[in-house]
């Protein structure tokens, strides 16, 4: 009984545990689900203005833009062609932030990094949405008990 009853108060700090660390995160802001006319405008001029740029090699960048939100994706040569894209990016009218999600170096430095431990991302709206389900349903059934 008595071993039953740490089980389950072990449990639950668990669960409240998630729910604090669930609750911490950052909210995540979703743009638009479809671009907009604007949007197409931004993504156009940012093309052009990638295209122009000497530094980045605006062939291997893909973006996307939804409700003035930016995310630029693809490998560039260098850490500093991908700070200079972002820089290219922010500068055009209408945008109002840029994700940079580019990676820079070589693919074959790329690579040589795929055996490192990859970063943890903080928990999406429905891992939280879960870790809170969880916790209910075992505040719950302790009361039960």
């Amino acid at each position: 009984m008595a071993s039953r009853r740490s089980a389950n108060v072990c449990i639950v700090a668990l669960a409240l545990l998630l729910v604090a660390m669930a609750a911490s995160a950052e909210p995540e802001k979703t743009p638009p689900a479809v671009a907009s006319e604007a949007d197409g405008k931004i993504a156009t001029e940012i093309e052009h203005r990638l295209s122009r740029d000497p530094d980045v090699n605006a062939t291997a960048v893909e973006l996307d833009v939804r409700g003035g939100v930016v995310t630029l994706t693809g490998r560039v040569p260098s850490e500093n062609a991908k700070q200079r894209a972002e820089a290219i990016a922010s500068k055009v009218d209408g945008v109002s932030r840029v994700r940079n999600m580019l990676s820079a170096g070589t693919a074959a430095g790329a690579a040589a990094g795929a055996n490192s431990a990859p970063a943890i991302a903080p928990p999406s709206r429905v891992q939280r949405h879960m870790a809170w389900m969880f916790t209910a349903r075992l505040l719950t059934a302790s009361s039960d008990i």
